[in-house]
């Protein structure tokens, strides 16, 4: 992809930080019309309680880059995740691969957990344990090893500013939790302040950088999308935002030209639907296609869990999923009806 990108005459700099080696006023003074900021939420978010410094609390992005990378840390026998997102579920799920009994602590009930909800079934499949309306408090060490946490529990009331349902604490009802290992996944935050330092880039009541709908901020000239702007979420997402971002820079760099002279973006191409659909009136024949996994018990170190479709499972889903039954021209697969 990389070297794609570079094909198309796109100069790529490396060694330099923005707001730290050049300023965007520098860059504003060599030419430089408009900016897009894609640099993601990087910086984990600290679990902010006592204890957090000893040995065997680790953050999730590092256990996942480390095993990524082939190191695998020794985790103790028993293995505490703090978090609902998908970043939790993976550590937790890695955690299990190294030989690990692990318990999932959330702060919220299952339904609220942001992770993807085939994620959860199979973290439950393969043993991982869910502690619910928990939060932790303190971190409890021996000779500077983790020795437990201290959790409390926690309520569903009311809803936040996202809307989302609120969980408090309940009072006197703190309790332990052994465990040799917290690995924290709570969330990332920016690491923006070099590049935002006198630039006027404003942040929303989240902490993130502010863009419209547009991916405009609230300097002129500057665009931003991705994590940056939405906190953690998907690659599809990110390259979403990004395509966003194209579109408006064009229209922000033509505004002055005459309306005939403005570049159109090349890779949006009229599509014109000639048929005739309608979901509610044909719904799909048949229910979703359950990819195969690997058994739970063969599930250890890099092991991939999910399998692929055979080849007519395949087919069939692409008549549920894309609705290519409709298309008039058709072949038969061993008694299954699929796009040519």
């Amino acid at each position: 992809d990389i070297d794609f990108i570079l094909s198309t005459g796109i100069e790529l700099k490396l060694n330099c930080e923005v707001g730290k080696d050049i300023s965007l006023n520098e860059l504003r003074k060599e030419g430089y019309k408009a900016f897009y900021i894609a640099i993601g939420a990087q910086s984990p978010t600290p679990l902010g309680i006592e204890g957090e410094d000893l040995d065997g609390v680790i953050q999730a992005w590092d256990l996942l880059k480390d095993f990524r990378k082939g190191i695998e840390p020794n985790l103790g026998k028993k293995v505490s995740v703090i978090g609902g997102g998908n970043a939790a579920i993976d550590a937790a799920r890695t955690a299990f691969r190294l030989g690990s009994d692990v318990t999932i602590i959330y702060r919220r009930d299952r339904e609220e957990m942001p992770a993807i909800k085939d994620e959860i079934k199979e973290a439950e499949k393969e043993g991982i344990k869910f502690l619910f309306l928990a939060r932790p408090l303190k971190i409890v060490g021996e000779s500077g090893k983790v020795k437990k946490l201290i959790c409390g529990k926690m309520e569903i009331k009311g809803y936040d500013l996202n809307g989302r349902r609120r969980s408090v604490p309940v009072e006197g009802e703190d309790f332990e939790v052994e465990t040799n290992t917290v690995i924290a996944a709570i969330g990332q935050k920016i690491d923006a302040e070099t590049i935002m330092k006198d630039s006027g880039i404003g942040l929303s009541y989240t902490g993130y950088i502010y863009a419209d709908h547009e991916m405009k901020t609230t300097v002129e000239d500057v665009f931003a999308g991705g994590d940056v702007v939405t906190g953690p979420a998907t690659i599809a997402d990110a390259v979403g935002s990004g395509e966003k971002a194209a579109v408006s820079i064009n229209k922000y760099l033509s505004r002055d030209l005459p309306k005939e002279e403005r570049s159109a973006c090349f890779w949006l191409e009229p599509y014109e639907d000639t048929v005739p659909y309608n979901l509610r009136s044909a719904p799909a024949p048949f229910e979703r296609i359950e990819a195969p996994t690997v058994p739970v018990t063969e599930r250890r170190k890099d092991v991939e869990v999910e399998l692929a479709l055979r080849k007519e499972d395949a087919l069939r889903e692409c008549e549920r999923c894309l609705r290519c039954d409709y298309i008039e021209k058709k072949v038969d697969t061993k008694g299954v009806t699929a796009v040519r």
